[in-house]
């Protein structure tokens, strides 16, 4: 992980090197192939050819590098016609442009009217440190990058971890209403998420009910003792994820999708108990709400598995991982407060 960590600060020092363009290029290019696969990115460069060159499925992107000592990257940097013959020439669907600012006026004009995207250095490397913590869906990460328009700035980069929490949320509302009905239809849940939070889509509904529908295939035998993935590393990581959470506690709850802000200085109320959780030497506490079976953590509320996993950034049973001091002063985890309600 230190490796990744010191790659980002090297990308905020190449960006500024003006005299040495290739190194930007080749530390962009490293970064893009961790989020992207290594096989998916090339370095291309040379003066007829663009910097980089990132293709996903049957997607094809080009990316050019910038340079400049200065503040922000100036328009006359920029060679619009050569990277419009660039994109025809490789069938890219876009045309990316990664340095450390784009100033205000032609230069962000110019890319909007020709449907290039201008992505601030910074962003990347936000992006970059949210995976290492949770990795994205190759598939999100495309739409992050590459799938709007105008200047990618940090302050328009989600966390990984609330991409994956948001659509834990949408599972959970799915098995919820077949667990409460017997069945469920993608538009009960799409009303039903869209009346709590306006946000929801209903693609992504619909992509919740297919991921629920594929069979648990993770592997397939190819011949007596040779088996061979189904899915992509990554596909395998986040479907393993999100099942896990899923199911990790027993009882199926309704999950608000939108968590209440609560002060951080409330103290427990009678009923209620003072938890914590030891993990790599910290002790992190927290509240536990019996009535809701919520754990207050940081001012929001949570599942006890979702408040473990925001300090471990791994899937864990929050029922046995946050404790608490009985009245005989033994130590106790809040699975025994759930039994006993």
């Amino acid at each position: 992980m230190s490796n990744q960590v010191d790659i980002d600060n090297k990308l905020r020092i190449a960006q500024r090197d003006s005299k040495n363009p290739q190194r930007f290029e080749k530390l962009l290019t490293e970064v893009f192939k961790e989020l992207f696969g290594e096989q998916n990115v090339q370095h291309t460069g040379g003066p007829d050819a663009p910097d980089i060159l990132i293709q996903i499925n049957d997607k094809k992107i080009i990316v050019n590098a910038k340079t400049t000592d200065k503040k922000s990257i100036a328009e006359s940097q920029i060679r619009w016609d050569v990277d419009e013959k660039h994109r025809k020439n490789y069938g890219a669907e876009r045309v990316v442009i990664v340095g450390t600012g784009f100033s205000e006026g032609n230069i962000r004009e110019f890319a909007k009217q020709r449907g290039v995207i201008l992505i601030e250095t910074e962003s990347i490397c936000k992006i970059h440190e949210y995976h290492r913590i949770k990795p994205y869906e190759r598939s999100h990460l495309y739409d992050i990058l590459f799938g709007g328009e105008g200047v990618i700035s940090p302050d328009k980069i989600e966390p990984s971890t609330k991409v994956f929490e948001r659509k834990l949320n949408i599972l959970k509302a799915i098995i919820d209403g077949i667990h409460r009905d017997g069945k469920v239809t993608y538009k009960d849940v799409y009303h039903h998420l869209h009346f709590l939070d306006s946000s929801y889509q209903e693609n992504e509904v619909r992509d919740a009910f297919e991921f629920l529908s594929q069979p648990l295939l993770i592997i397939r035998q190819e011949k007596e003792s040779e088996y061979k993935p189904t899915l992509s590393t990554d596909e395998l990581k986040e479907r393993i994820w999100l099942l896990a959470q899923l199911f990790l506690e027993p009882s199926i709850e309704s999950v608000p999708l939108t968590k209440p802000r609560v002060p951080p200085s409330a103290t427990p109320a009678e009923g209620n108990k003072n938890v914590f959780f030891n993990y790599k030497r910290n002790k992190y506490e927290a509240i536990f709400i019996i009535s809701t079976k919520r754990i207050l953590y940081e001012g929001e509320l949570y599942s006890p598995s979702t408040a473990a996993h925001k300090i471990t950034g791994t899937s864990i049973n929050g029922w046995k991982a946050w404790k608490f001091i009985d009245e005989q002063g033994k130590e106790q985890s809040i699975d025994t407060l759930r039994k006993k309600s």
